[in-house]
């Protein structure tokens, strides 16, 4: 997907974010429903928009699952961790008369409407091609025009944890309206076809693979290449806090496609000159970074070092966490930032100013931020009552040469 499909006319959030601007207030007052209300939402909002039917109704839900350390598995497959959260989206579905397939989203009071068997109109909404890209995916074969409901808290903004979280709820209310058989390892493939070919881009299955975990507030960590997760559980009491900042960016460097030709090219160049039988950045270790360095252009050595140290830092993230260790954890979160910034050049002066606030704040009870998903967002961990202060802090000292304010949740 080109740089302007992604965007708005503020430039750093998807073009579906308004419909969603209600999920923002919903984190902002901490609202946190069950899966079960997600879905009653779903049902009532589809009776009410579109009225009582004869036809079955399905509905699911997916939770919403946050990347910790996942953006460098949309560039190979690579292990990632993730953490799951209470909220998530849900989707209802029903047939629909006549050809035309009609949407209705929760806190918008439009109706949009697509015929699978015409090609987009123009000034589409991103959420309606979405939705055409996951029904051609999973029904091959045209089946009758849908209605859908769309409900949820994932703050569309946060692109690769909204996108997996409602093309997964979308998947298993088709599947289940349907009686298709269900395989998550192929509904996974399917989703990650549907999504790239959408995007345009590549899309990483670790937030695909991890919605296979149904309970909030676990880490997860995801094996991007065997489809393998494993789950983390911490007790609530042993939890630190965790908070959002949308820095709200007026542009953001979304390079993807550039940046997966940098990380094929040095990837063959390392098999050529040094590594024969390597297939995978995850193949190296922090101790083969010299010899790799030797293999590569310089130009190309700030890319083998920020995908081998991204990969290689998950492992000690879940040592972090199996240790509750979270200054350690929150160490670690500054280390990847400072990566993405001066290696990989993903980062913005906003992003970058929210990180070292937080490390200001490391003496006040902050252990760490790094940016999540490529985009606007920071996510910083630390102690439960410091991090209010600490968004107080970034509220009042914002500058001014900055966007018109940061969109904060403590989640």
């Amino acid at each position: 997907m080109n740089s302007k499909r992604l965007r708005s006319e503020r430039g750093g959030t998807p073009s579906f974010v308004k419909p969603f601007l209600h999920a923002l207030t919903r984190m902002q007052e901490r609202e946190t429903l069950r899966p079960d209300q997600f879905i009653d939402r779903a049902v009532m909002l589809i009776v009410d928009r579109f009225g009582s039917s004869k036809r079955a109704t399905e509905a699911a839900f997916a939770h919403g699952l946050l990347g910790i350390q996942a953006d460098h598995t949309n560039y190979f497959n690579g292990f990632a961790l993730l953490m799951t959260l209470s909220r998530g989206m849900a989707v209802a579905v029903r047939e629909a008369s006549g050809n035309q397939s009609r949407v209705v989203i929760e806190g918008d009071a439009e109706r949009y409407s697509f015929d699978l068997t015409k090609a987009p109109s123009e000034g589409e909404l991103e959420l309606i091609g979405l939705i055409r890209s996951v029904l051609k995916a999973v029904m091959p074969e045209l089946k009758p025009a849908w209605e859908i409901a769309i409900v949820g808290s994932v703050p569309a903004g946060l692109v690769p944890t909204f996108i997996a979280s409602v093309t997964t709820a979308l998947s298993r209310a088709i599947e289940a309206h349907q009686s298709l058989p269900v395989d998550a390892s192929k509904r996974v493939g399917l989703l990650r076809g549907a999504i790239t070919a959408f995007l345009q881009q590549p899309f990483s299955p670790a937030y695909l693979l991890g919605s296979r975990v149904t309970s909030p507030d676990k880490f997860v960590v995801v094996d991007t290449e065997t489809g393998e997760h494993l789950s983390l559980p911490v007790p609530e009491q042993e939890r630190p806090g965790w908070v959002l900042i949308d820095t709200r960016e007026e542009t953001v460097r979304d390079n993807v496609g550039q940046r997966s030709e940098k990380a094929a090219e040095a990837l063959e160049r390392l098999r050529q000159r040094a590594f024969p039988e390597m297939s995978s950045f995850r193949d190296l270790e922090h101790r083969d970074l010299k010899v790799a360095f030797d293999a590569v252009p310089k130009r190309l050595r700030p890319v083998v070092r920020y995908l081998v140290t991204e990969n290689r830092r998950v492992q000690k993230l879940v040592a972090a966490i199996r240790r509750r260790d979270w200054q350690l954890f929150g160490a670690l979160m500054f280390m990847s930032h400072s990566c993405r910034k001066s290696d990989w050049q993903v980062t913005t002066a906003m992003l970058d100013h929210v990180v070292a606030e937080a490390e200001r704040f490391s003496i006040e009870g902050v252990y760490g931020a790094t940016q999540t998903g490529e985009g606007t967002f920071v996510v910083a961990l630390g102690q439960p009552f410091s991090l209010p202060a600490f968004l107080d802090h970034l509220r009042s000292t914002w500058p001014q040469n900055f966007s018109d304010g940061p969109d904060m949740y403590i989640l």
